[in-house]
């Protein structure tokens, strides 16, 4: 469960603008679970989006230039937290 909360005097305030932006962008994808014997394929793309759940940057360019880096492979640890968090193993990837 996931509890945004934020604080604004006018509907026209730059923190509303700002804090509209990051609730628009927030995505659910559903985990992705494979059968004993069967394989799966991770999103490269939403593993590396899903770091920035808890990775704080100064900027949305920063953020976009990490996810770019990770998916481009130069961030493993990333891919390799996913995989974990989402109760894979090397036998089913």
């Amino acid at each position: 469960m996931y509890h945004f909360a934020g604080s604004y005097l006018d509907s026209d305030s730059i923190i509303h603008q700002d804090f509209k932006t990051i609730i628009d962008s927030v995505q659910f994808v559903p985990p992705v679970k494979a059968s004993v014997g069967q394989s799966a394929k991770i999103d490269v793309e939403i593993a590396c989006r899903s770091a920035l759940a808890y990775m704080l940057f100064q900027s949305g360019e920063q953020s976009e230039q990490f996810v770019t880096e990770c998916v481009n492979g130069k961030h493993p640890d990333v891919i390799e937290r996913y995989i974990n968090e989402m109760g894979f193993n090397a036998a089913t990837i």
